[in-house]
């Protein structure tokens, strides 16, 4: 019996072993006539010797050339990972990807947002919608009670700005960019009769003037904040609630070379010595010149410079600010995420009392700060991404 099984093992094992040795000395020198070429292959001898391994596996191109099953779709894509691998991030949709001119993107873990953009017949949830839209018209109801209006203003993604900017194998991206969104606020528009803000046309007729938004970073800067701030402020002229808005020299920016990264290196997990050779930011040319009383929850209140923002606006944030020289006399509250973090100045400049509270507050929290401050004007700022989910 047990030299049955001897017998056996050689047959299963040692045959088929030797064998593919002789297999892969004779693959040597196949012509493919598709390819205009010959086979390069592993002889018997170079499986024994760490020099053959190494002069075999050392041309992965020849390698994956040779023997990937489907090469012609993929060995594309795999060589140009071979070349660039810090660039791997640029496949997986999930995080984000990297487009053209060092343009880096959020991925569709966050709501999305790639598929929003690019696919021509985003599917609208109708349930999930009719959600966001209730508590739209709770707040618009709850401000309109107290005697104030209700504006809201959907800050545009990159995606949609820089689509341009978007790898070229995405398709013509620019075409559908803002097909959903725009679907969005008709809805929103004819079921609660919301001011509705959205500055995408204001944006991308800025972009030859200057970088709008970083190019390692989720978020526009101060410029392309700056820009979605003029266009609110065009939009509320227009509707009576302030008069006579000019642009002040408060509000020049002056323009720097940008050598950090941003949140999207940490999201796509790049390199700590990753770089963008052509990267812009901007500051206020006298952020000194004012003063304003800010005070956050539970911190005490301080002099700061104008410049001061709402940062992240995580949970539970919220932050009052008072400008005893402000043009306007207005109480306005502003619900507002991170993307506001680049607006806040604007608004310091330009009203005398200013409460912001985090978007991400409960509905319950949002209702008791517009009670009790009676604002009038209520800026609701919501990120394009996640207007249908509100």
């Amino acid at each position: 019996m047990k030299r049955i099984l001897a017998i056996f093992t050689v047959i299963l094992f040692v045959v088929p072993f030797f064998g593919s040795l002789l297999i892969f000395g004779e693959q040597s020198g196949v012509f493919l006539p598709s390819e205009n070429r010959q086979v390069v292959s592993m002889t018997g001898i170079d499986r024994f010797t760490s020099h053959g391994l190494k002069r075999f596996f050392g041309n992965k191109n020849q390698y994956i050339d040779d023997r990937l099953m489907g090469k012609e779709e993929l060995v594309p894509v795999l060589n140009e990972l071979l070349l660039d691998p810090e660039k791997v991030s640029r496949f997986d949709l999930s995080k984000g990807l990297i487009g053209k001119n060092e343009w880096i993107f959020l991925g569709n873990d966050y709501s999305r947002v790639i598929d929003k953009h690019c696919q021509e017949n985003f599917p609208l949830d109708n349930y999930e919608f009719q959600s966001s839209i209730n508590k739209i018209d709770l707040l618009k109801n709850t401000t309109e009670g107290l005697g104030g209006t209700y504006v809201l203003f959907i800050a545009p993604d990159k995606h949609n700005i820089y689509c341009d900017e978007l790898p070229q194998w995405l398709g013509d991206t620019c075409k559908n960019s803002e097909i959903y969104t725009r679907k969005l606020i008709s809805k929103i528009e004819d079921e609660t009769s919301v001011n509705v803000v959205y500055p995408a046309v204001e944006l991308k007729s800025q972009i030859s003037k200057g970088q709008l938004f970083h190019k390692s970073d989720t978020h526009w800067n101060l410029l392309g904040g700056k820009v979605g701030f003029v266009a609110l402020m065009r939009n509320m002229e227009r509707l009576g609630l302030i008069r006579d808005f000019q642009e002040i020299p408060l509000m020049d920016l002056k323009q720097i070379r940008n050598e950090k990264l941003g949140d999207l290196a940490h999201i796509l997990a790049l390199p700590s010595g990753y770089k963008i050779s052509k990267d812009f930011d901007y500051l206020f040319q006298r952020p000194d010149q004012l003063l304003v009383r800010w005070k956050e929850v539970n911190k005490k209140e301080e002099l700061k410079p104008f410049t001061v923002s709402s940062g992240s606006a995580p949970s539970k944030f919220y932050a009052y600010m008072k400008n005893e020289s402000a043009m306007y006399r207005t109480k306005l509250l502003v619900l507002c995420d991170s993307f506001n973090n680049a607006m806040s100045p604007y608004f310091n400049l330009y009203f005398s009392d200013v409460m912001y509270v985090s978007r991400r507050s409960s509905m319950d929290e949002k209702i008791r700060a517009i009670q009790k401050f009676k604002p009038t004007i209520v800026i609701n700022e919501i990120v394009e991404r996640d207007l249908d989910n509100f």
